[in-house]
């Protein structure tokens, strides 16, 4: 999803929330309304550490701490979304 600033998070979930509360939307378009607005109101992910891979070979590489890393660590990924009360199926 699009990062919004406030001002448009607060014009987007009053929007979704008057053509909910509307009587000329169909079913359907509330419906998307009323994703739209779950979305929304959803807070962030926080991811864990990142990390950038090491090493000369394929038998060599390691993990070091980086903040512009391109890798995550699989099981602190999972341990951080089910912190944050997300379902992690492996």
């Amino acid at each position: 999803m699009k990062h919004y600033t406030e001002a448009e998070r607060a014009a987007l979930i009053a929007c979704a929330k008057h053509i909910i509360s509307s009587g000329w939307a169909s079913e359907e378009v509330k419906d998307v309304a009323r994703i739209a607005l779950a979305a929304l109101a959803m807070p962030p992910i926080e991811l864990p550490q990142r990390y950038s891979c090491e090493g000369y070979h394929i038998d060599e590489a390691y993990l070091v701490a980086d903040d512009d890393g391109d890798c995550f660590d699989r099981d602190e990924v999972i341990e951080k979304l089910r912190q944050q009360g997300y379902e992690v199926q492996e």
